[in-house]
């Protein structure tokens, strides 16, 4: 007969083994089912954080209240390269983020990870993007390409549950899609937000984003095929060809926010742009007639409210308030 004390040992060192084994299962698991979309997520141009970053918590002053009316701090989690940039940016999904506080470093442990104050959708109203994107997606797939594969895992289960943007905006992220359809949402927003930083390759943007909807067919939407055919307007526009006055309201097609400052005050400033349409004078008003209808897309974003999405303005928009001011 077994001595006791031996039989407790045997016990829990078979326990241990078991636990170790479905450990392991769910790591490989992890390397299944995320480390396939690397290289999906390379293919579509997004940003991957160097070698050698490492994640961290990072807050930006968003909070959320709890169900007992306290006030949650929400936290993002990112990944900051090996070397601290001067300004502290991090890459939050696929957005380097201005960081104004030092980020907190965590272990690669999902366990360790405040899943109950984690931002999965990054969107700062301040700045770009200005279409939200899922970047716990994204997150995840960096933490797979740097080997956090347990990491990565959990962050994928979590985002692939969540949706981003806007539910009436052709940038609406829906969850419970597989990982690849994700990621190819995830891509179509990061090319969305590409196209309103001024100077952005427009004709590069486009081949992208035709792409996207040709191999995905549920980005091929009515929204999102307008939204392809006006910009192809606007680059068919992007050259001189025309009177001067026509010259510089075709330029319109390249109003933008302004870029983003400290300076709330910068933010309201005339576009340059509409400035040289408006200095014309009365001279602008038969051209600015003529394009009242124009819908080639600009590079400004409106605001949303709660029933309208924001989006990308037409040039008719622009040429509309110059002829009221």
């Amino acid at each position: 007969m077994a001595h006791p004390r031996k039989t407790v040992q045997l016990a829990c060192a078979l326990t241990m083994f078991a636990v170790n084994g479905q450990l392991r299962a769910r790591e490989a698991a992890a390397v299944d089912e995320v480390a396939p979309l690397v290289d999906q997520y390379r293919l579509l141009g997004l940003p991957l954080a160097p070698p050698g970053s490492r994640p961290v918590l990072l807050s930006l002053g968003i909070s959320t209240v709890g169900k007992a009316g306290n006030r949650i701090e929400l936290v993002n989690l990112g990944l900051e390269p090996p070397v601290r940039q001067p300004d502290g940016q991090v890459l939050i999904g696929t957005v380097w983020t201005k960081s104004k506080d030092l980020p907190k470093p965590i272990e690669p442990d999902p366990a360790l990870v405040p899943w109950g104050r984690l931002r999965l959708c990054h969107q700062d109203s301040y700045a770009r993007p200005y279409f939200e994107t899922n970047a716990g997606l994204a997150t995840a797939v960096q933490l797979e390409s740097i080997g956090m594969h347990a990491l990565a895992h959990r962050m994928l289960t979590a985002s692939l549950a969540e949706s981003c943007g806007h539910h009436f905006s052709g940038f609406f992220q829906r969850s419970n899609l597989s990982g690849t359809e994700a990621l190819a949402h995830l891509a179509w927003v990061y090319w969305g937000n590409e196209l309103t930083r001024p100077k952005s390759n427009r004709a590069a943007i486009a081949s992208r984003m035709k792409a996207l909807i040709a191999e995905h067919h549920g980005l091929d939407t009515p929204v999102n095929r307008n939204l392809l055919e006006r910009l192809a307007r606007a680059i068919a526009k992007a050259s001189p060809s025309g009177s001067p006055v026509e010259n510089l309201v075709d330029g319109l097609v390249e109003t933008a926010n302004p870029e983003p400052n400290d300076k709330l005050e910068d933010r309201d400033q005339l576009a340059p742009e509409m400035a040289k349409v408006l200095g014309l004078g009365f001279d602008a008003v038969p051209v600015l007639i003529q394009h009242l209808d124009d819908q080639r897309l600009t590079r400004f974003v409106m605001w949303a409210s709660t029933t309208s999405p924001p989006g990308l303005s037409a040039s008719s928009t622009w040429l509309a308030t110059c002829s009221v001011i």
